[in-house]
């Protein structure tokens, strides 16, 4: 029994919302879910999906907001009209305005907005936001594994919104040059069939706009599907589809005042559609949620159109100024046309794209880094103010430029930093998961028997050799491949896998050190073929990592290229290095989460640990902690 109890065991472990036995025998696992916990009661929709983007910057967190110029978001760069002050002072002198729910049914605001958009009342409802409405309109129109269309790239909180209803989500995406085609995307109606079908227009974050003809003959041609127009950038534009809705009743359009009325932080939009669509969704609609604060700033900047109208010819002559200034970098970038108060840019490469985009923040000018689709990876979208505004960001990008092209390699290594990177600047291991990222990608059935049988063999040799090379063994699944498809592949696991698990802690102390001018380089044993995409995304100084070994047709050989960079290959590519660049008497600092890193700290004057509680090697070798919390 003893004998067999070496080789026979099994273990029981809770995994999220799941908990597995997994009986170990003669080296062979097979794991089986016992248990269905409900710990979290999450709804099942949600446990794995994709968070929409939104990053927060300083601006919320200095006095001096004149001082940073934010273009990420599409708000107004200017504040919203003089009435809407007046009207917001008047309301906080009145006595009942603290203590009471808002209004449910605004019949002044309701007029309002119909003789701003030439509708009756009837065809109108107003709600907490675009985003409030399009979350009633998944509530009403889109059921459990519906399809749903988005005409993309697209505003991806929509996405969300869809997927959390349990919907499934489509693209039909324009070309790689961002041209609508009309007959791929009808392709795409007629092959996916979907029941609903969203359109930004004027497209965001592209620029491009549908002609309402083109719109009409969709709602003719696929009366049982359902169309969201959303003109969030309509004031742009001046081109709407409202009119439609007294013929239709197969299309819902949305608008808000976040964008060309300055009232993004009042949260505030409406819906126009048929009578029916909008009894329909008032069934559903919680009226207590438009605030007083909310209701009044409309009807006041909704009473002022001049005041728009201005602001939208100023948004106009700054973006027709920002593009002209932009063509003269037709060597590194591509810079398109739009009909809102934004400009889509596309940079020769994610490298030149990272930089820009740091450099411009560093000069704090934000903008929207662009990765929700592989179309934009390369791409920056910038929010379009004033002329006198686009001509701080002209200014910013000449100097870039201008730097750019008279830099000379910086000497200086008084001040240097190393970071390991898995368990690190990320909370897991990324080097395997990269390989199985890629198998699953691929949906190759080769792939994946290769990988099953990998996993029998693994298992049977860690019962003979705890030592097995089971990274090696991982990494003969890619031989093969090509190193396009595998780059390809690597930028999308860093995109949607590698940045969405950093280490605030210490992604916080390396841009800090950043700024005190520190020489910065990754010391890894991830694969660089990913890697890279950090150290353009940050604008680090170097990488070292493992390397993976391609022969000369650029086909992989699933092998290293050198050594594994782990352990004591860190120290000795290091010792490399600074000799190389005759680096004496240096300020030295290190962080890593592993003793395997320790002769890698050698080399440093100062040592940081990362983890979630100190252990007996970090103080053995004098670290100081930086606590990260693992979730």
């Amino acid at each position: 029994m003893k004998f067999l109890k070496k080789y026979i065991n099994s273990n029981i472990k809770i995994n999220g919302l799941k908990v597995y036995k997994t009986y170990n025998i003669f080296g062979l696992k097979f794991k089986f879910c016992i248990i269905k916990t409900n710990k979290y009661h999450i709804n099942k929709y949600l446990r794995n999906i994709v968070p929409y983007n939104v990053v927060p910057h300083k601006i919320w967190e200095v006095e001096d907001k004149n001082s940073i110029l934010k273009l990420d978001w599409n708000e107004s760069t200017l504040q919203p009209s003089p009435k809407v002050k007046e009207a917001l002072q008047k309301l906080v002198e009145k006595a009942d305005f603290f203590n009471l729910y808002p209004k449910t049914y605004n019949k002044k605001l309701l007029e309002t907005l119909s003789n701003y958009t030439h509708i009756e009342p009837k065809y109108i409802q107003y709600f907490a936001s675009s985003d409030a409405i399009h979350e009633y309109i998944a509530k009403m129109y889109i059921g459990e594994s519906d399809k749903v269309l988005m005409l993309a790239p697209s505003y991806d909180n929509f996405r969300l919104t869809v997927q959390a209803n349990g919907a499934d989500i489509y693209f039909s995406n324009i070309s790689e040059d961002f041209k609508f085609s009309a007959k791929n995307f009808e392709n795409d109606i007629n092959n996916i069939k979907p029941s609903f079908i969203y359109i930004v227009n004027p497209n965001n974050p592209v620029g491009y706009q549908l002609d309402k003809k083109y719109i009409e003959n969709l709602l003719l041609k696929h009366p049982n599907k359902m169309f969201l127009v959303d003109e969030a950038y309509y004031e742009f534009s001046g081109n709407t589809v409202a009119e439609l809705v007294k013929k239709y009743q197969n299309i819902l359009v949305t608008r808000t005042l976040s964008k060309a009325f300055g009232l993004a932080n009042f949260r505030f939009g409406y819906l126009i559609s048929s009578e029916e669509n909008i009894k329909a969704i008032n069934t559903i609609r919680n009226p207590k949620n438009i605030s007083t604060f909310t209701q009044v700033a409309a009807i006041a900047a909704l009473s002022d159109i001049e005041y728009m109208t201005n602001y939208v010819s100023k948004v106009k002559e700054g973006r027709e100024y920002f593009i002209h200034n932009l063509e003269k970098y037709s060597d590194f970038l591509t810079v398109y046309d739009s009909y809102s108060n934004f400009v889509l840019v596309k940079f020769k490469d994610f490298a030149i794209k990272s930089k820009v985009f740091n450099y411009l923040k560093k000069h704090n000018i934000y903008t929207r880094n662009l990765l929700q689709s592989p179309l934009l990876y390369n791409c920056l979208r910038f929010t379009i103010g004033t002329k006198e505004q686009m001509e701080t960001v002209i200014k910013v990008i000449d100097n870039f430029f201008s730097e750019q092209n008279n830099q000379k390699e910086d000497e200086n290594y008084k001040k240097i930093a190393l970071f390991d990177f898995c368990d690190t600047i990320v909370n897991f291991q990324s080097g395997n998961p990269f390989i199985f990222f890629v198998i699953n990608k691929k949906k190759s059935k080769k792939l994946h028997l290769k990988n099953v049988l990998r996993k029998l063999k693994l298992s049977l040799f860690k019962t003979i050799i705890k030592s097995y090379p089971a990274k090696r063994d991982i990494l003969k699944l890619l031989k093969g491949l090509t190193y396009d498809e595998l780059n390809k592949l690597a930028q999308d696991y860093y995109l949607y896998e590698v940045r969405t698990h950093f280490n605030k802690e210490v992604i916080d102390k390396l841009n800090e050190l950043k700024e005190q001018n520190y020489k910065i380089y990754v010391v890894s044993g991830g694969y660089s073929i990913y890697l890279k995409y950090f150290i353009e995304e940050f604008d680090l100084d170097g990488l070292f990592a493992t390397d993976i070994k391609f022969n000369t047709n650029n086909i992989c050989e699933g092998v290293f290229d050198g050594y594994d960079c782990m352990g004591w290959e860190k120290y000795y590519r290091l010792k490399r290095f600074f000799k190389e660049k005759n680096i004496n008497n240096s300020e030295i600092i290190g962080f890593t989460d592993s003793k395997s890193d320790i002769p890698m700290l050698k080399l440093c004057t100062k040592k940081y640990a990362v983890s979630t509680k100190e252990e007996t090697w970090m103080i053995q070798q004098n670290c100081e902690l930086i606590k990260i919390s693992k979730e």
